[in-house]
């Protein structure tokens, strides 16, 4: 079962949302939504100290095993591994456009050279995906999501629903969604920032 079938990690639960408030976060505690990022971070982070970029990170294709052995008695898994590049060493970027259009970096969409910045973009839009069990630019035509990333237009979160708690992971996406790829944290900067601020999760 991957994350956006579950989605707020109870099987139980549908994920489609209750509210007519597309852009409020829905039913994910907190606890569960930090135990997921920081387990997608702790692959991504071996993935990028590999060369590999994923370039097709998304809720699809993050699944959920049932592990007592683990917190919530779940463990999360990044799968999907069709679109992932080997890069190498002295040229850390690819050329190539490939991927699902709504997580996809600017760079990548516009076809200019893309790396592991580009699936911190896709991290990003991940998070906004699990807080709002929505895919993200919910309600607009795929074909029409270079067009608003091309306007530097973000998918709308709204945050009044959420207690000062939320600050941290607020301000993680806005980091990961900076249109200038050079300017995002690396998955191991995201790993420990994450880390430090929810200690008692790990």
């Amino acid at each position: 079962q991957n994350v956006g079938q579950a989605g707020a990690f109870d099987p139980s639960t549908s994920a489609t949302p209750t509210s007519s408030d597309d852009t409020a976060p829905k039913t994910l505690p907190l606890r569960r939504f930090v135990h997921a990022a920081l387990s997608i971070l702790k692959a991504l982070v071996f993935l990028h100290q590999s060369h590999v970029m994923h370039r097709d990170l998304k809720c699809a294709n993050i699944l959920m095993i049932n592990d007592p052995t683990e917190p919530f008695e779940t463990r999360i898994v990044l799968a999907d591994f069709g679109l992932s590049k080997k890069l190498c060493s002295q040229k850390n970027f690819t050329h190539s456009s490939l991927g699902s259009t709504r997580w996809m970096a600017p760079e990548t969409l516009s076809g200019s050279p893309s790396s592991y910045s580009s699936d911190i973009w896709s991290f990003g839009m991940t998070l906004v995906e699990l807080l709002t069990g929505k895919l993200p630019y919910h309600g607009t035509l795929v074909l029409d999501v270079p067009k608003m990333v091309g306007e530097k237009k973000l998918p709308k979160i709204d945050w009044r629903h959420t207690g000062s708690d939320w600050d941290p992971i607020k301000n993680m996406i806005v980091d990961c969604l900076n249109f200038e790829p050079d300017l995002r944290p690396s998955a191991h900067t995201l790993l420990q920032r994450l880390t430090d601020l929810y200690p008692y999760i790990i």
